[in-house]
């Protein structure tokens, strides 16, 4: 269990326009503990959740996430993550639509994965266009790419209408 407690890498980057939007985003080596994890095996975690207000008061949002490394085994080299919400406004907690996880082989094809969409719920067009491509079970292709210029040590990550 010291292992747990030992220090582990973190980096995050905030960054909010009132009544415009924002962005964060966090890099991080986790160690998770589920599945199994007996080795305590670190993992590479990132984040980004962005947001932003639509003309309406509106607000629109969603987090892309990805893992690499931990106690996964192959054939699974990597996790993903989407999740979109909206809110009435800004001081209104947001509510989930769309949301898709998938572990991915070294070539990027899904080995296992849901959706929200597959599931009967949420289609994947209840996702803000703004934001770009929506992930798909199928393949990689759509997948997002946390670009190094933004987020920790550079630039804050962009979202619709930030000046």
């Amino acid at each position: 269990m010291l292992a747990l407690e030992a220090p582990r890498s973190d980096a995050y980057l905030y960054f909010r326009e009132p009544g415009l939007g924002g962005s964060l985003q966090v890099d991080e080596q986790e160690i998770f503990t589920c599945p199994a994890n007996p080795d305590l095996a670190l993992a590479s975690a990132h984040l980004v959740t962005r947001w932003y207000r639509a003309s309406s008061g509106e607000v629109q949002g969603r987090t892309d996430g990805s893992a690499t490394g931990g106690q996964l085994r192959s054939p699974v080299e990597s996790l993903a993550g989407v999740t979109c919400h909206a809110a009435a406004a800004e001081d209104v907690v947001a509510g989930e639509s769309f949301w898709l996880w998938k572990a991915e082989d070294a070539s990027g094809a899904t080995a296992t994965g849901d959706s929200s969409e597959d599931l009967g719920g949420a289609p994947a067009s209840d996702c803000d266009a703004a934001f770009g491509p929506v992930p798909v079970l199928a393949d990689s292709g759509e997948d997002f790419s946390v670009d190094p210029a933004y987020g920790p040590g550079g630039a804050p990550y962009p979202f619709p209408g930030m000046r």
